[in-house]
């Protein structure tokens, strides 16, 4: 049986469909209470935070293209990177000719909503490009959100392996992580630190907060 590229892109497509259902922030609800309350507590998972993922370049990758002849072109490829992070895709620009491409801020950073920081997971793969037939694999690599975002705090950007198929190389990644303000959690923690100098919401200079369906239970705790 031979793995063509459109199974892998067929494959690919069905995965990103499965995603889209089977992972957070869609969960199956369970009603045990009647009350209106109850039924959005169990039907809702709040998003904790947001990650920001910077692609800053990879080396040593696979080379795809076949050069030309007396050293007037060496093999090289067209890489772009695509990340995954639940049902969230987005992928950088394409650097042409390279195994070795370096990405600038604006051409590979990207934001995604993250409903569990301990247990949601992104994923990157390097795909070379190709106008003429389906773009083909030059690795992937997956990483724990949290223990992305210790690795950046520790080494300012996080050294991955590619592995898989087309896998060589590796993927450098700088990543910060951010509370949602509106999380329950850290709404309160905003509210609290609200006329402490430096600190809470109005660090960040003039603010305006509407609360539709305000819950006291946020301030009390409770």
């Amino acid at each position: 049986f031979v793995v063509t590229s459109f199974d892998r892109y067929l494959a690919d497509l069905i995965r990103q469909s499965l995603a889209a259902q089977l992972v957070l922030p869609n969960v199956a609800s369970v009603l045990l209470d009647c009350s209106p309350d109850a039924w959005f507590e169990v039907s809702c998972v709040e998003p904790e935070g947001v990650l920001t993922v910077r692609v800053e370049r990879a080396r040593g990758l696979t080379a795809k293209g076949l050069g030309l002849p007396f050293g007037l072109l060496a093999p090289s490829s067209d890489p772009y990177c695509e990340l995954t992070l639940a049902e969230q895709q987005w992928k950088t620009v394409t650097k042409t000719q390279t195994v070795n491409p370096v990405w600038a801020r604006e051409e590979g950073t990207h934001s995604f909503l993250v409903h569990s920081f301990r247990e949601q997971s992104l994923r990157a793969h390097l795909r070379n490009y190709d106008p003429l037939r389906l773009a083909c694999s030059l690795g992937e690599c997956k990483i724990k959100v949290q223990e992305l975002v210790e690795k950046t705090a520790m080494a300012e950007h996080a050294d991955l392996k590619l592995s898989g198929e087309g896998g060589q190389g590796h993927l450098q990644l700088r990543a910060e992580w951010s509370d949602l303000a509106l999380s329950r959690s850290n709404a309160l923690k905003q509210l609290k630190n609200w006329d402490k100098p430096g600190q809470g919401v109005c660090a960040a200079g003039p603010l305006f907060v509407l609360f539709i369906g305000f819950d006291r239970r946020l301030l009390t705790g409770s």
